[in-house]
């Protein structure tokens, strides 16, 4: 369990996952980020995935450092705020490699030898770091063999390294009796550890059995299996039981298949007699673009090597059938704009080929979509000989702020085959609209009317059109607002509005809600209500105080005259 510095559970707006050169995550990397001024603004450690993320702003230089790995540094610049999502993180760095201080490497790796021969092989040790390395040799070899590492004077256990690569040499004494094939690996170990594997055949030469093919050198796409032809003969006078081993890149598969399909690995192979087979190789779907090779060897019946066959293969790329045009990919537009990238797709293959359309890097909050025939769509399926022409719909928000975004789209079709479309848009301006009431709360006489003004604010960096204010007022109600409308209301500035709002002669006394909205042609505000109170009328007071007077004036003559009886 990792302590609680290697979590991640605060906002942030970016990430990334550190990995060796071999794919594996590093866990516990440093990651300093120091800001233009040279102070440091945060320190985080990648957590068991070897996953970091961090919260920053501005420009930004980041520092990742573990003892062993030659530290990075990237730069890095942020805009958006924080998010509680990684997904939208406003910089995703991806997979960073850091590789080990110390790295072996060698030309040749592989070497056929007859046994009792002493082999001398030359390879290369590299400090990639800035420290002085202590390095310590260590040969492991088979049982029999003897090995020695050499500079140029004599033997060597160990070295200190600078910074830099330095070349030695690995003497390798085969056994006479040696007959199967065997691996000689050398450990280096300082702040870091490197291995290196030397295969050795040891080769009884002999001319009775005979491996040949007629490709030794071939070439294919990525994720395609191929076969190759092997011829087997024996020249001998005697019958031979011929095993058939093969030595090729970890995780590949291998099989010798008859004219039948049926896989064999050994044979009886009569005097004079030549075997026809086929050699299936598949790579996995992991395998980098690249040459490898595949050495496939006849053995006796103790497992000494007879003969062997090197073949080269060559792994390209896969040529997909799909062709991607795109009428332009820059554009500049204002703030709010919707954008339109013609897009057209051509199946030049021989076969209907479905096409998946994504837009997996978008700046924060903006929408695409790809529309055909006046439908959205997310995948579409051309014919044989066909193209069909979509259009890649792109909405900023109407806020987005001026400057350059970048945009890819992906397109990718059923036979494998991927085409990546970078866009670059220019935003030149920026919309935003405040609303700013007078008041929140007024009062009025049943059958008055109440006034309150409404200031409307461009808080954007470009022109705002055809600006206009709407209440929405209950049922039966009035509203007038003065003026009708601005035409234009430039950058930073503001105009006032006259909102009178007319209470029924017939409205309940109680309160009412009036909803006010500023609108343009390029946006509308936030919402704001106005609560107004309807009062009831003083006339029918004014109306009991006449009728009270009239009767206690009519009751006082009344008195007057009748006092004496």
């Amino acid at each position: 369990m990792l302590p609680t510095e290697y979590a991640f559970s605060e906002p942030g707006n970016i990430h990334g996952t550190v990995i060796d050169e071999y794919g594996n995550p590093i866990q516990k990397v440093k990651i300093s980020a120091y800001e233009n001024n040279g102070n440091l603004e945060q320190v985080v450690y990648t957590n068991e995935n070897g996953y970091f993320r961090l919260s920053l702003s501005g420009s930004n230089t980041l520092i990742f450092e573990k003892e062993g790995f030659v530290s990075i540094e990237k730069t890095v610049q942020l805009t958006f705020a924080p998010t509680e999502t990684p997904s939208k993180d406003e910089v995703k760095l991806g997979k960073l490699i850091m590789e080990k201080t110390l790295s072996l490497s060698a030309s040749v790796v592989k070497r056929l030898t007859t046994p009792g021969n002493t082999l001398t092989l030359s390879f290369s040790i590299t400090n990639g770091g800035d420290e002085t390395e202590d390095v310590v040799f260590t040969v492991d070899a088979p049982s029999g063999w003897s090995t020695k590492i050499m500079d140029n004077v004599g033997e060597i256990e160990n070295i200190l390294l600078d910074h830099g690569t330095e070349s030695y040499s690995i003497e390798i004494n085969v056994p006479e009796t040696a007959t199967s094939i065997e691996t000689v690996m050398i450990t280096a170990e300082g702040s870091s550890v490197d291995t290196l594997s030397f295969t050795i055949t040891p080769k009884v030469y002999t001319d009775e059995i005979e491996l040949k093919s007629t490709y030794l050198s071939v070439s294919e796409e990525l994720g395609q299996s191929f076969s190759l032809p092997l011829t087997v003969t024996n020249h001998g006078e005697v019958d031979k039981k011929v095993s058939l081993y093969a030595d090729i890149p970890d995780g590949w598969s291998i099989v010798f298949k008859t004219s039948s399909s049926m896989a064999v690995k050994t044979l009886l192979m009569e005097a004079s007699a030549t075997e026809q087979l086929t050699i299936a190789l598949e790579a996995p779907d992991t395998v980098s673009v690249g040459d490898y090779g595949v050495v496939v060897s006849a053995l006796d019946v103790n497992e000494a090597v007879l003969d062997t066959l090197e073949l080269d293969v060559n792994l390209r790329e896969g040529v997909s059938e799909i062709e991607v045009i795109s009428s332009f990919s820059e554009v500049s537009v204002d703030a709010g704009e919707s954008i339109t990238f013609p897009l057209a797709i051509w199946n030049q293959g021989e076969a209907d080929a479905l096409v998946l359309l994504t837009a997996p890097t978008l700046p924060e909050n903006w929408d695409a979509s790809f529309i055909a025939d006046e439908l959205k769509v997310a995948s579409i399926r051309i014919g044989s000989g066909e193209s069909e022409s979509i259009q890649l719909i792109v909405d900023p928000p109407s806020s987005v702020a001026s400057g350059t975004y970048e945009m890819v789209v992906l397109i990718e079709s059923d036979d494998g085959g991927q085409h990546s479309l970078d866009f670059t848009i220019e935003v030149g301006g920026s919309f935003e609209l405040a609303l700013d009431l007078s008041t929140l709360y007024t009062s009025g006489k049943i059958g008055d009317t109440v006034s309150y003004t409404a200031k409307v604010t461009n808080e954007g960096q470009t022109a705002i059109t055809t600006l206009y204010v709407e209440a929405d007022v209950p049922d039966d109600w009035e509203a007038t607002i003065s003026p009708t409308q601005v035409d234009t209301l430039s950058p930073r500035s503001s105009t006032t509005f006259t909102v009178t709002v007319e209470i029924p002669s017939d409205a309940e006394a109680g309160d009412y809600l009036v909803t006010m909205q500023a609108l343009s042609d390029q946006l509308d505000s936030d919402e704001s209500d106005v609560r107004i109170t309807a009062q009831a009328s003083n006339t029918w007071g004014y109306i009991g105080l006449g009728i009270a007077a009239v009767a206690i004036g009519g009751a006082a003559l009344l008195f007057k005259r009748f006092k004496r009886r």
